[in-house]
């Protein structure tokens, strides 16, 4: 957000200024034609991060610009040049030739407009759902489960602010989620209730992350609450959701990432059903063992333009039962863009850990499979996709409460372990800002019972800002 907000406000100045100040011979408005080998150099630029085209992701390489747009463009990856390689370089030091003069210019203004800008920035999200759940098989006595319809919102703020060149402190807030006394708590806010009916607080608004990334060698290093991220999918924690106290190490070498995480994830926490029962007090059940945990993991992954791949190892261990092994687990990925609108993606996870609890029947291994047809990132209004997925998990592959696709997770009494779905999205945007879908999901219960499968209906509205 701080690269965005510095560009549209360096060429709003430039455009309401430059037309008295700069009335130069050479017109400082002419337009830079889109076959300019600049074009090319900036969307090299843009792709590397350094700079972030007009504030919405997009460069617009379709359509001329004024040098002056173009020069603030360059300014800005200018400002980044420490993150450039010696191919990056290059190609910087032919742009700020070519818009020498205009550079000389603007780069007072666009640095004096940076100075002041507050340090503190934010955003967010706001999204707003309504849900269907309906269980279509009937037990032996002839009797359905409720179907479960409900509208929820959920609000999630994010803060940063610069410390120095290397360093940067980011928290968020959110409007409910997982917590101590209820560590599978939803993360949605249920329209009409002052708080969700399986919290036992009454104020679930709350800091969830505070933690601070700075530069150590070649590595990026954040440390403090954060995003447990350990897999592509989300199939072992829900990286939405959940946050671990610790340290993340991650360093980028060409297309390749590392990444180590290391700490602690849950500290005396327990599980609820919806009624609000406890399903983590009673010793030897499931829930029990996985009050206190620690995590480690240890991954890397390649990314290009048309394919990307990784393999992680990760485990939980309960470090109050003499580092009892929860879960180990080998997490394969790939995904491959077959054209500009067809894509694929895979994933599996094997489990290497015995079962913590005798009550869990099923495999150690889980599948999931993704195709999406359409525009692969929705950035423009009218954009639209749709995506078929596939999931089989066995029992003993994951944590249903940490699961990350909703809605296969934080279901209270009625959580399955063993299941496979089947199910479609259709994703539609407004705006770069404002999207809609539409999700339907077949779950079909392995082990509970028959009566335990449902259909999942969802349509939501999301909001960044």
């Amino acid at each position: 957000m701080k690269k965005k907000l510095a560009i549209a406000l360096a060429l709003m100045f430039v455009t309401t200024t430059a037309g008295t100040v700069f009335a130069a011979e050479n017109n400082p408005f002419s337009s830079v034609p889109t076959n300019h080998w600049a074009y090319q150099s900036v969307n090299k630029l843009v792709k590397a991060g350094l700079i972030d085209g007009y504030g919405d992701g997009d460069f617009r390489g379709d359509k001329p610009i004024t040098r002056y747009e173009m020069a603030s463009l360059v300014a800005k990856a200018m400002s980044n040049e420490e993150k450039a390689d010696a191919g990056l370089k290059s190609e910087l030091t032919k742009l700020e030739g070519e818009f020498s003069d205009e550079l000389k210019n603007l780069g007072v203004r666009v640095t004096t407009l940076e100075k002041n800008q507050p340090n503190f920035k934010m955003n967010g999200s706001f999204d707003v759902r309504y849900t269907d759940k309906s269980f279509p098989d009937a037990n032996s006595s002839g009797v359905k489960k409720a179907t479960d319809v409900k509208g929820e919102y959920r609000l999630r703020l994010n803060g940063e602010a610069k410390v120095d060149s290397k360093t940067t402190f980011g928290m968020r807030i959110v409007n409910n989620g997982p917590n101590s006394s209820n560590f599978n708590n939803n993360t949605w806010q249920i329209f009409g209730n002052s708080d969700n009916s399986n919290s036992s607080s009454t104020d679930n608004a709350r800091i969830d992350r505070a933690y601070f990334n700075t530069k150590i060698g070649v590595s990026d290093a954040t440390i403090g609450r954060q995003a447990l991220k350990l897999d592509a999918n989300d199939l072992l924690v829900d990286s939405g959701a959940y946050s671990y106290d610790g340290i993340k190490l991650a360093t980028k070498v060409n297309k390749f990432t590392f990444a180590f995480n290391h700490g602690r994830f849950a500290n005396g926490v327990t599980f609820k059903k919806n009624d609000g029962t406890d399903i983590s007090t009673a010793t030897g059940t499931y829930y029990n063992n996985y009050r206190n945990m620690d995590v480690d993991s240890l991954g890397v992954s390649y990314a290009d333009k048309q394919f990307n791949a990784g393999v992680t190892y990760a485990q939980l261990k309960n470090f109050s039962k003499d580092d009892m092994d929860l879960k180990k687990w080998v997490a394969v990925n790939a995904g491959y863009l077959l054209n500009p609108k067809l894509s694929v993606a895979a994933e599996y996870v094997t489990n290497s850990a015995d079962p913590v609890s005798t009550g869990v029947t099923g495999g150690d291994d889980a599948w999931f499979a993704k195709v999406l047809y359409g525009d692969q990132a929705l950035k423009k209004a009218g954009q639209q996709n749709i995506a078929l997925k596939y999931y089989d998990v066995g029992a003993n592959s994951i944590v249903p409460a940490l699961f990350g696709p909703d809605p296969l997770t934080r279901d209270g009494g009625s959580m399955v372990h063993d299941f496979k779905g089947l199910g479609v999205d259709y994703n539609y945007a407004f705006s770069p800002t404002f999207t809609g879908e539409f999700n339907y999901l077949k779950v079909d219960d392995q082990v509970t019972s028959a009566q335990s499968s449902y259909n999942y209906y969802r349509a939501a509205l999301h909001v960044k800002f």
